[in-house]
């Protein structure tokens, strides 16, 4: 899957801006894993393709991730909420083949809020 190829030539041309200015934010190999044309556009869509805030979006998503560590996230520990009676589904999977979890904070009745963070 291209996502450049469902872009017009303006939304190209910002994501090849975006992805030379978080270039000097990448020190370490998750960072740049994370970091994917389509991670870039998900970013620019969220901000109406302003690349300025998108820039500061992705940097403060990026120090989470960096304090957090949630691709190393295990099933033991979000057990509470995952057995919360339907506060999350998977509906599917993405055209990458990653599960879309769906989330309905509406039902959520745990009270342990430290593991909510990640």
């Amino acid at each position: 899957f291209n996502i450049r190829e469902e872009l017009t030539e303006k939304e190209n041309s910002l994501l090849d801006l975006l992805g030379t200015e978080v270039k000097t934010q990448l020190f370490n190999e998750r960072r740049q894993n994370f970091c994917t044309d389509i991670t870039y556009v998900r970013y620019l869509r969220a901000r109406d393709w302003d690349t300025k805030a998108s820039k500061e979006m992705l940097v403060n998503s990026l120090q989470w991730r960096d304090e957090f560590k949630p691709e190393e996230l295990t099933a033991e520990e979000v057990r509470g909420e995952m057995d919360n009676e339907g506060k999350f589904f998977v509906h599917g999977r993405d055209k990458l083949g990653h599960p879309i979890l769906v989330m309905r904070p509406r039902y959520d009745n745990t009270t342990a809020h430290e593991p909510k963070l990640k």
